[in-house]
């Protein structure tokens, strides 16, 4: 069995938001546990989405599979209020920048 399946069963387990899985607890097993952004453990979750086709949402406590249209809708907006994030610092970047007021 390798790294990404053994990681996929254990996202099996946590299934619906309340019953996350830490980014560090997937790093002691899996990755580097020393690294403090959780690089590795956003890798290897990506992959695994990818590999096995299955839904995992994220927030402040970790991982867990999705479970229900709701839980679905709110990971929805909270990637889309990130990303309107991102956009607002872009544009404030640039316009300072280019010397705009």
């Amino acid at each position: 069995m390798d790294k990404l399946e053994r990681i996929k069963i254990l996202l099996e387990n946590h299934v619906g938001k309340g019953n996350e899985v830490s980014a560090g607890v997937i790093e002691n097993e899996y990755g580097n546990p020393n690294d403090s952004t959780h690089r590795k453990a956003r890798d290897l979750i990506d992959a695994c989405i990818e590999k096995y086709g299955i839904a995992v949402a994220a927030n402040n406590r970790g991982y867990f599979l999705i479970s229900n249209e709701n839980e679905y809708n709110e990971y929805m907006a909270s990637l889309d209020s990130r990303k309107a994030g991102i956009d607002e610092r872009k544009r404030i970047i640039t316009k300072i920048f280019k010397g705009e007021k």
